[in-house]
């Protein structure tokens, strides 16, 4: 199931943090740039507010954002581009018609049961050499904001991935705008170190920006 909201933006919001969201939608258009075409159907997933479906819309054939809850403003619809309005984990989306899914923040407000669940139904929407890109929040950095989030790690996503059904994962840390590919052959090691030592000192040693970058979870999964 669909839960919580991404931040609106709309005129409401202060110029400060506007500009900063704006710079974030930029980021994650960048992350999904490459695997885009002309003719390509897009997906956000999560998409209370449609900011980035709305930023890929100009670029591809078609793009779903796919929301629980309809955004608090009425921002300017592209014609190519479809709300989708869900209450379950499913995604009522047809079988097998999107190239490139997308999502940020939402598999940590998940049950992890459900979590599953939805990865399955990412995959039975893509096509069959589509990517789902995904980021979420890895539970090295830190203990979940709220009781009811669950933070993974990248050994528990890439599992989950494929026991859903993907083929492949690959991960990414950010240098400055950009994404560059992490070998998952150095951060499972890494999280290896960290998960052995105590709490203070581990969060104390993913603390610093370099490591920051080098354990949050930007993943590609491919169908």
């Amino acid at each position: 199931m669909l839960v919580g909201r991404l931040p609106q933006l709309s005129p409401r919001l202060p110029a400060r943090n506007a500009e900063r969201y704006g710079r974030e939608v930029e980021r994650q258009f960048r992350f999904v740039r490459r695997a885009l075409g002309l003719r390509s159907v897009f997906m956000q997933i999560g998409a209370e507010d449609c900011a980035l479906a709305r930023r890929v819309a100009g670029d591809v054939e078609r793009a779903y954002a796919v929301a629980r809850e309809r955004p608090l403003s009425a921002p300017p619809q592209a014609p190519n581009l479809v709300h989708v309005f869900s209450e379950g984990g499913a995604l009522p989306v047809p079988e097998g018609s999107v190239d490139v899914a997308f999502s940020q923040g939402l598999l940590e407000r998940l049950h992890p049961a459900l979590a599953l669940e939805h990865l399955g139904a990412v995959r039975r929407a893509l096509s069959p050499a589509g990517a789902y890109f995904c980021i979420t929040a890895n539970r090295l950095r830190g203990a979940a904001a709220g009781a009811k989030e669950y933070r993974y790690s990248a050994a528990e996503l890439r599992a989950n991935l494929l026991e859903a059904g993907f083929r492949s994962v690959r991960f990414y840390c950010r240098v400055g705008g950009w994404h560059a590919a992490l070998p998952y052959a150095i951060l499972r090691p890494a999280e290896s170190v960290l998960e052995k030592l105590p709490y203070r000192l581990r969060l104390r040693l993913a603390a610093p920006r370099p490591a920051q970058r080098l354990l949050g979870l930007y993943a590609r999964a491919q169908a």
